[in-house]
């Protein structure tokens, strides 16, 4: 995928071949090109190419100006919300713009037509919106220890406290509810407005569905810059700029996003750059040049939840009901994949032959980090040296195998039992050892080369053969930081 000439392929993710860094609108684009077969050497890099080229200004002043909108206006509530008492979310999204090219010309300075020509446009996107969510929650009762359940034996349901009927491992202390894990727990997690309609694996009773709209935005800018002069009637030159901002809160395209609505916000920002310069030549009446200089770039930050701070600096994972903090992979990530490129291609038109020659140059560097477990994460729970005492015997009646399963995470998450603790260690250096609190860094560096020659024959009126070499250099991936 080529915009001008020039790579926009994302060449950090590589997952999708379609993955590309430029975010081109539709006025901009002047023309493009979509081959599947029949590709010559000259293109390379690809078995299909998908090549986009940058709307120029002509000798005559044209423009355009538009603004599309959407809204909730039309749009039905789903059956859940509207079951559970919950509006319809909230959906908003205007796309505005204006593009213009043109001859430069100033009055009684400088007129441009036939030689210097300019083109320009902008587009806004705003998207205030809200998404639909639903989290399994513990009920106030059951935050304070109390569990209902229908015995097995048959009768009405029964409740117990918890508190009397577990052990904390094997310390002989009384159970009691750990303050501080619970205390943080309900200034997370909303303990009203609960419900059980359209949310799995609540009972109704001890662990019910929370329903929300959660809120954001997306607000994305587009500028296109293009400017052609002509220097003399056989040299010209040309210069394109691209530039795409996008910033989302929170990032559901990730799922990075709060899990309720008391929690941190974070989301997703990147910068999407496209430089791109060129230099034409015609060379007598059969042999023309172009050098074309390319950089691209395109920082990306999956923004920080801040959440765990709270915790003193610990993730919390707690069993049966949502987290009340995030999960590692949406931990602060961000990379950034910079590509230089330098090409030249000549032609010549020689009898009946189209000749091609040509060569390509890329530097493709990229700086990435990844905080992933780098965060102490805290689970609650059991192991065989922590039990909890929780066993069927202990219920009056007797107690189904699920609400034994309930009422033993139940207990530690209101005790605090602990499951166990993770965290990860990075390296800075070969030599640094492990060091905490580092995130993951990888910076690859590459360099390809290509060359190539090419033959257009036209050896009738109705049959032109086309053949030619192509030689590619794909050099070694090596990460500059050297830590793997």
């Amino acid at each position: 995928l080529t915009q001008d000439g020039i790579n926009v392929a994302d060449n950090f993710v590589k997952t999708s071949a379609f993955f590309v860094l430029s975010a081109p609108t539709v006025d901009t684009v002047g023309e493009f090109t979509v081959s599947v077969g029949g590709i010559g050497v000259d293109a390379g890099f690809g078995a299909a190419q998908v090549n986009i080229r940058t709307q120029r200004g002509s000798n005559d002043f044209h423009g355009s100006m538009f603004w599309f909108q959407r809204t909730r206006a039309l749009n039905a509530n789903t059956f859940f919300n509207n079951a559970a008492g919950v509006p319809k979310p909230f959906q908003l999204q205007n796309r505005a713009g204006a593009s213009a090219g043109g001859p430069v010309y100033i009055p009684g300075l400088y007129d441009g037509r036939n030689r210097t020509w300019v083109f320009g446009a902008y587009e806004a996107f705003r998207e205030p919106l809200s998404r639909e969510r639903t989290r399994l929650v513990l009920t106030p009762s059951a935050r304070l220890g109390q569990f209902t359940y229908t015995p097995t034996s048959g009768g009405a349901a029964q409740a117990v406290n918890l508190l009397t009927l577990g052990t904390l491992g094997n310390t002989g202390a009384a159970p009691a509810i750990n303050q501080d894990v619970m205390q943080f727990y309900s200034s997370m997690v909303p303990d009203s407005g609960l419900t059980d309609a359209g949310c799995g694996g609540g009972d109704a009773v001890n662990i019910r569905c929370f329903r929300f709209n959660l809120p954001g935005s997306n607000i994305q800018d587009r500028w296109t810059i293009r400017a052609d002069h002509q220097l003399t009637s056989k040299h010209s030159v040309e210069f394109v700029y691209n530039q795409a901002n996008f910033d989302s809160v929170p990032d559901l395209l990730n799922g990075i996003e709060p899990n309720f609505p008391k929690s941190l916000g974070g989301g997703q920002s990147s910068i999407r750059q496209v430089f791109v310069w060129a230099f034409h030549s015609i060379f007598g009446s059969s042999t023309t040049n172009e050098a074309r200089v390319g950089f691209t770039r395109a920082p990306v930050g999956f923004n920080l939840f801040e959440d765990y701070k709270a915790t003193g600096g610990y993730q919390l994972t707690v069993p049966r009901v949502q987290d009340p903090t995030i999960t590692s992979a949406n931990l602060p990530q961000g990379r950034n994949t910079p590509v230089r490129q330098v090409m030249d291609n000549f032609a010549w038109v020689w009898g009946r032959h189209t000749l091609r020659f040509g060569a390509e140059y890329r530097l493709i560097l990229a700086n990435s980090y990844f905080y992933n477990v780098v965060v102490p994460r805290v689970t609650l729970g059991t192991n065989t040296a922590n039990p909890n005492g929780i066993t069927a015997g202990k219920f009056p009646g007797g107690i189904s195998s699920g609400d034994l399963s309930r009422a033993s995470d139940i207990f530690n998450l209101v005790t605090g039992m602990l499951g166990n603790i993770q965290q990860g260690f990075n390296h800075t250096s070969p030599t640094s050892g492990y060091v905490p609190g580092v995130p993951r860094t990888i910076d690859p560096k590459q360099q390809n080369i290509s060359f190539y020659f090419q033959d257009g024959f036209k050896w009738r009126p109705n049959l032109n053969i086309q053949y030619g070499a192509r030689w590619e250099y794909q050099g070694v991936f090596d990460l500059r930081n050297k830590l793997i």
